[in-house]
């Protein structure tokens, strides 16, 4: 008998020597030696802990070509100015991180908030996307911390597929463009970009009926939101608005759904379509395209 309760306490011990190191002591290795977030999430998993809920990418362009929903993206530049750091094309600006923090933490009921996908295993990440969020142990920890584990997220790499796509995933590319293209498939489209933006060859937009380009600051763009949010409030309030301004689009998307408009932050996408397309590399070195 008392061998059978000595063999049952070093079982029990054991058992709670497991969930010790998956629940609390390498979730704390992983922040401190900044390791691949999806690692923990592996360890959190086994005990039930939830990790965000982020649609992936086909199920957003599906979800935003059913409905009448507007974007808004969040990745590490958002976060940066969030932070009170410095991008090389804006500067940092108390009232612009304020109103990013704002847009992502409120919860208009026709604006999605988009975020990358780095908290779980799926979709699976390339070799750069595991070193990139690696890099960024801080706007990591920050969405962590203001995301809501019952709130529904997007894949902010959604508009830009090509790019953030490894494995079997890149099977569904075809069907994933073919979705987006069809959200402004006979719309009228204004599509706001920076000055520097260059003309590709394949062009996603040109499902549209009919499209205007309105040019934005390729740099500092913040000091001129307000005349530009303005200006495109004088537009058709039918028109479907395509942002791809950087930060700039986020803050924009969330006043012009309060106006009563649809706006997408597509960031990349059109750059993104073109390299899928011509089977190429993306460059990222001009960022507003």
């Amino acid at each position: 008998m008392k061998i059978r309760k000595k063999i049952v306490a070093a079982v029990l011990c054991a058992v709670a020597f497991f969930f010790f190191i998956i629940w609390y002591l390498l979730p704390r290795l992983g922040d401190k030696f900044n390791l691949y977030p999806p690692f923990n999430s592996k360890f959190q998993k086994c005990v039930k802990q939830k990790a965000p809920r982020v649609t992936r990418i086909l199920e957003t362009a599906q979800y935003l070509s059913l409905t009448n929903k507007s974007l808004a993206r969040f990745g590490d530049g958002e976060v940066a100015l969030i932070l009170n750091q410095k991008l090389p094309f804006q500067d940092p600006n108390p009232e612009l991180g304020k109103r990013l923090e704002q847009v992502f933490v409120d919860e208009l009921p026709d604006l999605l908030i988009g975020i990358p996908d780095v908290f779980s295993w799926y979709p699976p990440m390339s070799e750069r996307d595991i070193s990139f969020w690696n890099d960024r142990k801080r706007e990591r920890k920050w969405i962590l911390n203001h995301i809501r584990m019952d709130r529904q997220y997007y894949a902010s790499h959604s508009a830009s597929p090509y790019e953030n796509t490894i494995g079997t995933y890149c099977e569904l590319l075809p069907q994933v463009y073919a979705t987006l293209r069809d959200i402004w498939r006979g719309k009228d489209i204004v599509i706001v970009r920076g000055n520097n933006s260059q003309v590709y060859k394949y062009d996603i937009y040109d499902t549209a009926r009919s499209r205007r380009i309105f040019f934005v600051p390729s740099k500092q763009a913040w000091s001129e939101y307000e005349n530009i949010k303005s200006t495109l409030l004088k537009e058709d309030p039918s028109n479907l608005f395509i942002l791809a301004v950087g930060p700039l689009s986020k803050v924009l998307a969330y006043d012009l759904v309060k106006a009563g408009r649809r706006a997408l932050d597509m960031g990349h996408l059109a750059k993104d379509y073109n390299a899928w397309k011509q089977n190429s590399e993306i460059d990222i070195s001009f960022f507003f395209d």
